[in-house]
Order: structure tokens, then C-alpha cells, then sequence
């Protein structure tokens, strides 16, 4: 990873923890045209799309990250909270399920049942 995109990662971090999403979105971009494998800029652009509404975007970003090798709970987590802010229940409560045999596969018991109550809650 270069010097250059390390420093425009940690200025996407910041520019969320600013809640300058709209900054944090084109950097976002900017990196993917580096390296559109890097998981972390994925997610950063699916918060960024969270937060600016961008509800499509954001879904398709999450899946692209969690379709990658290494990826972890952070993009089901993400994409959870997009479709609850989006208000869309049955994809919010799909993606739940998606979460909890994750968790399930992974022996993360602790968050299955976390998801199953949020599930549980939903309905």
C-alpha cells in the first residue's frame, strides 16, 4: 500500500468521524480507482452512502465487500444498518439472517443471537 493511499484512507476515516460524508464518499472513490479490492475502502464507502442516503450504492458496495476473501462482520453489520435507516424491513431482516449463519459458521454464537433478537425485534 502506498504513502499516498494510506493517507487518503486515514482522511476518509476522518472525514466520517467529521461527519463529512460527501468528502469522505469522493475519497472513497478516489481510492477504489487505486485498488477496488481493499476492503476497508468499501466500507468506508458504504458509510459514506449510508449517511448521504445513496441506499443502492451503498448495498452494492457492502455485497462487493462481503463477496472479498478476507472480509468480516463489519460489511453485514453495514449493510444491516443500511437497509434499517432506508426503511426497508424485509431486506433489513434478509440481511439480519444473512448475518446470523455468518456468525453461525464462524462459531460467533455471542453475535448469532444478536442477530436472531434483532430479527426477533424487527418482525
Amino acid at each position: 500500500m502506498s504513502v499516498i493511499f494510506k493517507a487518503k484512507l486515514k482522511n476518509a476515516k476522518s472525514a466520517i468521524a467529521d461527519k463529512n460524508y460527501d468528502y469522505a464518499y469522493d475519497l472513497c472513490h478516489d481510492l477504489l480507482e487505486l485498488d477496488d479490492r481493499n476492503y476497508n475502502v468499501h466500507i468506508l464507502l458504504g458509510v459514506s452512502c449510508q449517511h448521504m442516503e445513496k441506499w443502492a450504492e451503498g448495498e452494492k458496495v457492502y455485497r462487493s465487500a462481503m463477496a472479498m476473501p478476507k472480509a468480516n462482520l463489519l460489511a453485514w453489520q453495514g449493510l444491516c444498518a443500511l437497509f434499517e435507516n432506508a426503511n426497508m424491513p424485509d431486506k433489513y431482516e434478509g440481511a439480519l439472517a444473512e448475518m446470523r449463519d455468518k456468525c453461525i459458521a464462524e462459531g460467533n454464537t455471542a453475535k448469532a443471537w444478536e442477530a436472531m433478537g434483532k430479527i426477533l425485534k424487527a418482525e
